[in-house]
């Protein structure tokens, strides 16, 4: 058992040291996401914890994301509750958390979890390129952006 509790505690180590790597990169982390993406509260490489940790996410239109820790009756990390109330606000974080709902494109776009919606008609990966790429070579000097952005939320949220 002792074994078993080591292995688990190594791999959320991992876990969370890659969503960290992805939250402090200074390069701008662009997420794309299609289906459904939920996280149990242990944050196995979820793709809902993943979308958070980035800086922007583009979903398909089929997209359905949701925290359903409550209703395993687990509790959800930290870190990555002030992740969500950074992205989405206290209320949107507290209505998914407590109720473990699933949302859809259209709402999750409303609530800021999705900042872009690509239409599944044009396949998701080449939609969702062509979404990023846009994106990007709109925004020139991304990186930039993404270093006074982050330089900002911190102080904002250091007070």
């Amino acid at each position: 058992m002792a074994q078993l509790e080591t292995r688990i505690a190594e791999i959320l180590e991992c876990c969370a040291t890659m969503m960290l790597e992805i939250v402090h990169s200074p390069k701008a982390v662009i997420a794309c996401v299609q289906g459904t993406a939920t996280a149990a509260g242990c944050q196995l490489v979820s793709a809902c914890d993943l979308a958070i940790a980035c800086d922007m996410r583009i979903a398909a239109d089929d997209i359905q994301m949701g925290m359903v820790p409550a209703r395993l009756g687990m509790v959800y990390f930290p870190d990555g509750i002030q992740r969500f109330i950074r992205t989405i606000g206290w209320p949107n974080t507290k209505e998914m958390f407590f109720t473990g709902r699933r949302y859809k494109a259209g709402q999750l776009k409303a609530m800021g979890l999705a900042d872009n919606i690509v239409n599944m008609a044009f396949g998701f990966i080449i939609g969702g390129v062509a979404a990023a790429a846009a994106l990007a070579f709109g925004l020139g000097g991304r990186d930039a952006a993404k270093t006074i952005a982050d330089h900002w939320a911190n102080k904002i949220s250091n007070k």
